[in-house]
């Protein structure tokens, strides 16, 4: 699950719309090997990714803002203006 969050985070934040969905998941997963990140990971066909996706409900991505926001607020505190 955590692999495929951060999978989905990285096609939503990588912006081009020139790149196909394959283009990207092939860079993400060769960045992840050679970054020692996932030493296992191997690129998967947009259409598992689709499957595995329609598996997964946006309340888990709800869930994934409110730590993200909670965790920033902690790492960088408010400042006195």
């Amino acid at each position: 699950m955590p692999r495929l969050i951060v999978t989905l985070l990285h096609l939503a934040a990588s912006g081009s719309r020139f790149d196909g969905v394959d283009i990207k998941l092939g860079e993400f997963f060769n960045l992840s090997r050679r970054g020692g990140l996932w030493s296992d990971a191997q690129t998967q066909h947009r259409s598992a990714l689709t499957k595995a996706r329609s598996k997964l409900s946006w309340q888990s991505f709800a869930a994934l803002l409110r730590q993200a926001v909670g965790l920033a607020y902690d790492v960088f505190p408010q400042r006195d203006e």
